[in-house]
């Protein structure tokens, strides 16, 4: 149709941000007389200012609810947190006058004047006292909350704005489980995308149902024989018309009806639409768009989008969506199949209105009976219907495994791998057996699938699936090899990151279920412990109930958390078999499951961070590396180096990793194997693994790709999920360590044990988890009582907090444990000193309360850490403005005036009357700060860098030693900070090579104690005895062979014999191919040389002059959350507190905190723990000094 030709457009503007445009000066047509005993539905919106406060919005939100409770409504309806771009969306149900109610409500006051209806009027009626109390109570709540919301009322405009349908039988609110009142920021979810739609952008290019009927029809003709196709993808394919029809709904609702000719973009949600138009704007540009969707919310800002975004000349929508074009021609119009519903009834027919006066003519030389029947308009049938046998016009979507007319979601039949609804006939899905994991599933002879996947899902239908327990060891391996195949076809791009994670925990539950498959057949002798096992039953892909009647899905089934959280409690297991299903619900080892829902397992304690951390603690274990400091400690240099041991290094594949050979990959990641000469030695003896496999040099390799003994080449491409490992006599680097650490340990106050809920083990709550060590269980079931103190560590300089590097006896933590008589990997530090640092670190072997720690320590929040350092600086540091010359401070600090524009200092004023004085003045530093060398770790003061604060303050001079003692106190927590900021300010600390602090030794833990030499000598000497019997991961404790058949983790004797004749420390430079005529204790020594560096020698920047002398750690009152009177009697239930707060402490309460609309000022303060260590013995030689707070 051309443009002058098409019916005219509505108005495009309104008197106010309403979302419809009616005559606001029309008188609203009386509502006929509801049908007492008829069963109704109404989907509504409107696009209105509302309020960007949830407190104020929630006033809106309970007389809404208040007002359905009373009229008996059963649904949803959703509230937008907005005043210029969101509104109202609902859908209620009920019994036909109690819905006419709500409509009366919606109308308000002044549009609907109720009971004074004309008396004459048949059609009219009048609401009973009780309704008629409700919507006058209503009305004034209304109007409250527009008054303290500087909004208009909402109201809807007219009783045309609400779509009606109706329901056979049952109870008035059956076809929803309860009510659902939410204010959310987005009425139609889109992830913030549609957002900028503002309201005077929507209510634009309607069609009303008679007019769209017309453009149908225009289509048609048009397009009769050359129909819009669509790619699988939803890409659009170059027609020679303008017009492009796009059905703005999913999937799912497309597959069972639509107008003909229309695109599908091909979403799972409506938040995909937004990106679909900007992969296909170029297709649209220039482009007529005709829009529909079900009830016409999403059109209104979809169609702006797309005018936005595309280009296209004219962006028209149906008024009403498909409700109101199917109540003005129902099955006479060009509407094909049913229609989606977001309730129980998931589709509904078109409704016959034979009279209508525009119905669908009957092609020429076609009778009316062919076009009833669904004949196009050439009278031919279309595609893929039997003949005379289904109503293609009326049955338009296809069962996804035969291809067979079918048009019915059925509520337990959902994709396993994304719940989404898949399409299956009666026939697929009788219960077989044995799910069809080697035949096709396309064949009608094939057994029906217990499990289903949808069309984005549908190639792993052989590989994929959520309940193990019907499988053998063989056909779990076949799934294996399935899931990898499917994952080599994914391995590189960023956009296929989420469907890689997802591939990656499904092999990890197969992985899991064999091992317990082949340990239980072990016993028995039999790897078919699967195999007499009930598989007929179904289990709900959503609930894990056998009993689920389907209430707990989809748009309808608001009471799934509910079900959920009543089936909770249960422990995680890998594995569902008959007699547990129904209790685990979906819990497979991927971090979901456990108590029936979908409860995501924090990152450490996922069965594959358990499996590591438990092999860890073994091998720490089995090789005594977890010793007090006392041990391996040379007394007369506090030097303690401890002797070496065969170990097995692994490192997964990064994914700037894959596609590249492992040979590059050696000499690229790892510095000791760049040079080409010591890589091809460790590859000639064997000490390099991929996925526990020897790597041989090509020339070894047959031409198959691999050697005689299982071997693969050095060229193999990496993949994901691929291991490399390395056979290595390890040594550590020295360390100076005191006889002793100082440990300290310190209870949070009662006040905030009892707020946070510390160490309880409830339902939800934060309690240890599995996997945790025994030294943080709770106190219940007769486990220990929880161990809820913070161990205060006084750190020495050249330790490492936690194992890093090369370190691992030598770490902190591990020292600490050994002395402290606590397990091995059992503390965790809630922070990091840098390794020249010595100093307080806090760890706890609580989970909860380091995860409490960490959170206050890395929140950011002004306040809600203090801390202290004290350093040793170059030179005498300014005591203040008033100590200079010119009394201004300019010239004080020798900073590079080429970071003035970026970088400042100022001198601060006394405050609180604090031990700040005319002679002692704190300075505060402002100046960003970059990483310059990333290898290195090196930092500079850059205007590219990250906002860092730091204070200083004056203490005391060294005349002899030209050394100050000056307070430091960090106001950001970026890397270096303390350290950088004191080098710009032209005093770097003593020791500090990095930033200019080198030309004068550090005192540290009591001076170098001979430096480079002791440090070599002591590596050779622990190393001496010890090479020939090295203690190593034996093949016991390794793992052995897994269920692939590889071997991981194990060291034999021709292992650890070639390990340790490749190791430079023991043969020398080269790992034994040096010059035979050097020298042998020299070639040893150059051995060390080249395996360590510098500082982990000892030979400069190890140990600096900078201690962390004491912490201040603030905890708050947790927010207090809204709950339902629903929540709080389930909460009740469980003898929980009904007013705590469900916010849990480490990261979410973090992430609660900043999505907090409550101030810095409103922050209820609980307590402050202030936690400190001695004054380190060079900090004292300057005195008694007085080190305050830099306030």
């Amino acid at each position: 149709m051309a443009e002058q030709e098409r019916p005219p457009s509505p108005p495009t503007t309104a008197t106010s941000p309403s979302c419809c445009d009616v005559d606001v000066d029309a008188k609203p047509k009386p509502m006929p007389k509801p049908n007492r005993k008829k069963h109704s539905v109404i989907l509504f919106y409107k696009y209105a200012p509302l309020s960007d406060d949830p407190s104020v919005l929630e006033l809106y939100a309970s007389a809404t609810r208040r007002l359905c409770a009373s009229l008996q409504l059963n649904g949803r309806v959703l509230l937008g947190l907005s005043r210029d771009a969101e509104g109202i969306n609902g859908t209620l149900a009920g019994m036909e006058e109690d819905v006419s109610g709500y409509v009366a409500a919606m109308l308000g006051r002044d549009a609907y004047a109720l009971p004074n209806l004309d008396d004459d009027d048949d059609d009219a009626f009048e609401l009973d006292g009780a309704r008629l109390e409700a919507v006058r109570s209503f009305w004034k709540e209304a109007e409250h909350f527009a008054t303290m919301a500087g909004v208009p009322v909402p109201v809807m405009d007219s009783p045309e704005d609400f779509k009606w349908s109706s329901s056979e039988g049952g109870e008035g609110g059956s076809l929803f489980p309860d009510l659902n009142v939410k204010c959310v920021k987005e009425i139609i979810g889109t992830g913030g995308v549609l957002s900028s739609v503002k309201l005077d952008s929507t209510a634009r290019g309607y069609l009303t149902p008679e007019e769209w009927h017309e453009e149908m029809k225009a289509l048609t003709t048009q397009q009769e024989k050359q129909q819009q196709e669509e790619d699988r993808d939803g890409s659009l394919k170059k027609k020679d018309d303008d017009t492009v029809l796009i059905d703005c709904r999913n999937h799912k609702e497309y597959a069972i009806g639509r107008f003909p000719t229309s695109v599908d973009p091909n979403t799972k949600s409506f938040s995909e639409f937004p990106r679909w138009v900007s992969q296909n704007a170029s297709a649209l540009q220039g482009k007529r768009v005709l829009m529909y969707c079900t009830g016409g919310i999403r059109c209104e800002k979809a169609s702006e989008y797309v005018r936005r975004e595309t280009g296209a000349t004219e962006v028209r929508h149906l008024r009403g969506g498909i409700h109101k074009y199917l109540d003005a021609y129902g099955r006479d119009g060009y509407w094909r199949g049913k229609n989606f519903v977001f309730d129980k009834r998931i589709g509904t027919e078109a409704p016959d209105v034979a009279s209508s006066p525009a119905a669908v003519p009957p092609a020429e030389g076609a009778s009316a009976e062919d076009a009833t029947n669904g004949r196009a308009a050439n009278g031919a049938e279309d595609v893929g219907a039997p003949s005379g046998k289904v109503d293609e016009r009326n049955v338009v979507g296809r069962c996804l495994y035969c291809s067979s007319p079918h048009d019915e979601f059925d509520p337990s039949v959902v994709c396993t791998v994304c719940r989404e609804p898949v399409l299956a006939c009666d026939s697929c899905r009788r219960p077989s057996p044995r799910d069809d994991t080697a035949s096709d599933a396309a064949n009608s002879n094939a057994p029906a699938p217990k499990e289903y996947h949808c069309s984005d899902h549908f190639h792993l239908r052989r590989c994929y699936f959520t309940d193990l327990s019907a499988y053998t060891a063989d056909e779990l391996r076949s799934q294996l090899a399935g899931l990898e195949e499917q994952l080599d076809k994914i391995a590189v791009g960023r956009r296929h990151k989420g469907r890689r994670k997802s591939l990656h925990r499904q092999m990890e539950r197969v992985r899991v279920r064999l091992e317990e498959l082949l340990g239980s057949s072990s016993k028995d002798g039999s790897d078919k412990g699967a195999a007499n096992m009930d598989t007929t039953a179904t289990v709900c892909r959503n609930c894990g109930d056998v009993e689920c009647k389907g209430d707990c899905w989809g748009f309808h089934g608001l009471g799934r958390k509910q079900r959920l959280d009543e089936k909770g409690g249960g422990k995680v297991s890998s594995t569902v078999t008959p007699n547990n299903r129904k209790d685990i619900g979906h819990a497979d080892a991927g971090g979901r499951g456990g108590g029936g829902g979908r409860k995501r397992l924090s990152s450490n304690q996922r069965p594959s961070k358990v499996r590591r951390r438990n092999r860890d603690i073994a091998e720490i274990t089995a090789l005594r590396l977890s010793q007090p400091p006392s041990t391996h400690r040379d007394p007369s240099t506090s030097l303690r180096c401890p002797p070496p041991v065969v170990r097995v290094l692994q490192s997964s594949v990064k994914g700037r990793w894959v596609g590249k050979s492992a040979l590059d990959v050696l000499r690229e990641e790892f510095a000791d194997l760049r040079d080409s000469g010591r890589a091809n030695d460790l590859l000639s003896r064997g000490l390099i693994r991929l996925n526990g496999r020897v790597v041989k040099n090509d020339a070894a390799v047959g031409l198959d790709g691999t050697g005689g003994c299982g071997a693969v080449g050095a060229g193999t491409r990496l993949k994901n999920m691929d291991t490399i490992e390395r056979v290595v006599h390890w040594h550590e680097p020295p360390v100076i360590v005191p006889e002793r650490i100082g440990v300290a340990k310190v209870l949070l106050p009662e006040c905030v044990t009892e707020e946070y809920r510390l160490g309880r083990e409830e339902e939800g709550g934060n309690g240890p988890k599995d996997g945790d060590d025994d030294a943080s269980g709770g106190g219940g079931n007769g486990k220990p009582p929880p161990n809820l103190a913070v161990y205060c560590l006084s750190k020495p300089s050249t330790v490492p907090v936690h194992p890093a590097g090369p370190y691992l006896s030598n770490s902190l933590t591990l020292m600490a444990e050994a002395q402290e008589g606590l397990s091995p990997r059992s503390l965790r530090p809630c922070h990091r000193l840098d390794r020249p640092v010595s100093g307080l670190t806090l760890c706890c072997s609580s989970p909860d309360v380091a995860r409490l720690i960490q959170g206050r320590m890395s929140s950011g929040e002004r306040g809600a850490v203090r801390k202290l350092y004290v350093a040793r600086v170059k030179g005498k540091f300014p005591r203040g403005a008033e100590n200079d010359d010119d009394g201004t401070g300019c010239g004080s600090f020798r900073t590079d005036l080429s970071l003035d524009e970026c970088a400042s200092w100022r001198w601060l004023p006394s405050v609180h009357g604090e031990a700040t004085s005319a002679t002692a003045t704190p300075v505060e530093v402002d100046a960003p700060i970059d990483v310059i060398d990333p290898s290195e770790g090196l930092r500079a003061v850059r205007g590219s860098g990250k906002p860092s604060q730091s204070r200083f303050r004056y203490l005391a001079y060294d005349e002899s030693e030209d050394a100050s003692l000056v307070a430091c106190s960090p106001l950001t927590g970026r890397g270096h900070q303390l350290r950088v900021h004191l080098a710009y300010l032209g005093y770097p600390i003593c020791g500090d090579a990095q930033y200019g602090g080198g030309g004068m030794t550090a005192v540290g833990n009591g001076g170098s104690r001979g430096g480079k030499d002791a440090a070599v000598e002591a590596v050779l000497r622990a190393a001496e005895g010890e090479s020939a019997s090295s203690p190593r991961w034996f093949d016991e404790h390794g793992g052995g062979d897994d269920v692939s058949g590889k071997s991981e983790g194990r060291i034999t004797d021709r292992d650890a014999a070639a390990a340790v004749e490749a190791c430079r420390c023991c043969a020398g430079g080269g790992g034994g191919s040096g010059d035979e005529g050097e020298d042998g204790p020299r070639r040893l020594r150059s051995g060390v040389e080249e395996s360590f560096n510098s500082a982990q020698l000892l030979d400069g920047g190890h140990s600096i002059d900078l201690h962390a002398l004491r912490y201040g750690v603030r905890f708050d009152r947790r927010r207090r959350g809204r709950k339902s009177k629903k929540r709080k009697q389930s909460d009740g239930e469980r003898g929980v507190d009904a007013d705590a707060d469900a916010t849990a402490v480490g990261g979410e309460g973090r992430k609660a905190e900043a999505n907090s609309n409550v101030g810095e000022a409103e922050r209820e303060e609980l307590a402050t723990v202030e936690f400190s260590s001695d004054i380190p013995p060079w900090a004292a030689a300057f005195g008694d000094v007085d080190i305050g707070w830099l306030e």
